[in-house]
């Protein structure tokens, strides 16, 4: 299945406590762009070979300890893994790529920081500790645990909230429901209106929006009225702080800007909803975090500071966002290259795709049909040997690709750690050594032996 897939990235990330299931296999964050495009934690967009998402780790955890007792990890050194024969199998396995809780529940997804992970069994969900035991029962189609450590449950068509241990505190009276924020307000829809509830589930904000975003640090949040309306953004007390007027909305920058369209023209506009840069652009994108963001005039793209100004002026064919590395990924005369903060070539356009620098400093870059990593100077790392890849390496030091026609994960030498393979029509788990550690041995010593 192919993994690789054009990019987009013109509006702020709406950052979600998500996990992505690719190739049944677990990614430990992800992001939401403005227009619903599921995206990895460095603002790339991630394929999903399943529909599952779950919480993703954000708090320091608690060290655990494995069903054997033999080695004491941290929830972020395990991987959630499916494989599919009968149905699914899965389970969780650490970075070395060993088995650490068997592949027996029909789905799973990523432990939260209270230690907690999503699984199901018998068509419900439930949680799980990290030992593989239940806590809460498998009754519910289950949604990621709160900050405030509240479950986000459904049952029935409607959605409440339970403790960690199942005891359900807010009703499940919902229609729809999202998780709590950072200022203790979690959006929740009635007769098909959203609002905002506390954690006692009193309407703080009463439920007459059509559409509503979260708050972020400005204590703003977008919002509309009506199916296709202008939208504007509210308060913590439901008033608008910014009048919907606007045909698309971005979130906040930490310059304080946000993208707005006006009149099919982008600009940006400052936390009090003044334009701070007029409405003249095609496209334009969240600033980065070296203060210039894409945006796109007569056909091209550059980049521009946050006075409206071009940093660097409009000649590519398509840019995407600068990384932690202060390079961006830009596109010209059909070739993917690298170029720093004052528009040079850091690395030459050669490429036939390219991703951002992840935060190990490699990037995944495409060259004669193959994805391989490079370096900030350019530098293959580890060769173009694959088919298709999912970006760039995670924080544990995994990346996800496609190797004659297998999903595997590598470390950052390209070793292969986990690999998925089929054997007598069964899909396996395979380690570094390409043994066999899951199904064991026995559930197809018959076959082999055929």
């Amino acid at each position: 299945m192919e993994l690789d897939m054009s990019r987009r990235l013109a509006n702020k990330l709406v950052i979600l406590r998500v996990v992505l299931c690719l190739a049944g296999i677990g990614v430990s964050s992800g992001l939401l762009a403005q227009n619903g495009t599921v995206l990895t934690s460095d603002g790339k967009p991630a394929v999903s070979l399943t529909e599952n998402v779950a919480p993703a780790l954000e708090d320091e955890p608690a060290p655990i300890t494995t069903p054997a007792g033999s080695r004491i990890y941290k929830p972020e050194e395990l991987v959630w893994i499916c494989i599919h024969n009968r149905g699914n199998e899965c389970g969780y396995i650490n970075i070395q790529g060993e088995v650490v809780i068997p592949l027996r529940f029909e789905g799973t997804m990523g432990f939260s920081s209270n230690g907690l992970a999503e699984a199901r069994e018998n068509g419900k969900w439930g949680y799980i500790n990290t030992q593989g035991e239940w806590v809460i029962s498998q009754r519910f189609e289950s949604f990621p645990i709160t900050p405030d450590g509240l479950v986000l449950t459904q049952e029935d068509g409607k959605y409440g909230y339970a403790d960690v241990q199942g005891k359900i505190v807010i009703p499940l009276r919902f229609e729809n429901a999202e998780l709590f924020f950072v200022n203790g307000l979690a959006a929740a829809k009635e007769n098909g209106k959203w609002g905002f509830i506390n954690v006692k589930g009193k309407w703080i904000i009463p439920p007459r929006f059509e559409w509503v975003g979260y708050f972020d640090d400005t204590g703003l949040a977008m919002a509309r009225l009506e199916k296709n309306g202008e939208l504007g953004y509210i308060n913590t007390k439901g008033e608008w702080a910014i009048p919907p007027k606007f045909e698309s909305v971005g979130y906040f920058s930490d310059n304080g800007l946000a993208a707005v369209k006006e009149n099919g023209k982008w600009g940006y506009i400052n936390v009090k909803g003044k334009l701070a840069i007029p409405p003249k652009f095609e496209s334009a994108a969240h600033f980065s975090i070296n203060g210039l963001a894409a945006a796109k005039e007569n056909g091209k793209w550059g980049f521009i500071n946050a006075k409206g100004k071009w940093a660097i002026p409009p000649r590519f064919e398509d840019a995407r966002y600068f990384s932690v590395n202060g390079l961006a990924v830009v596109e010209e005369n059909g070739k993917w290259g690298f170029i720093n903060a004052k528009g040079k070539w850091v690395i030459m356009p050669r490429f036939e795709d390219a991703w951002a620098f992840s935060v190990n400093g490699l990037a995944a870059v495409k060259e004669n049909e193959k994805w391989g990593f490079i370096n900030a100077k350019g530098e293959w790392v580890i060769p173009p040997r694959f088919a298709a890849t999912n970006g760039g390496f995670r924080a544990d030091g995994l990346a996800l690709v496609e190797e004659h026609g297998k999903k595997t994960y590598i470390d950052m030498s390209g070793l292969i750690v986990i690999q998925v393979d089929k054997i007598c029509g069964l899909e396996v788990l395979k380690n570094g050594k390409g043994e066999i550690i899951w199904p064991k041995a026995d559930a197809i010593e018959t076959c082999l032996s055929i």
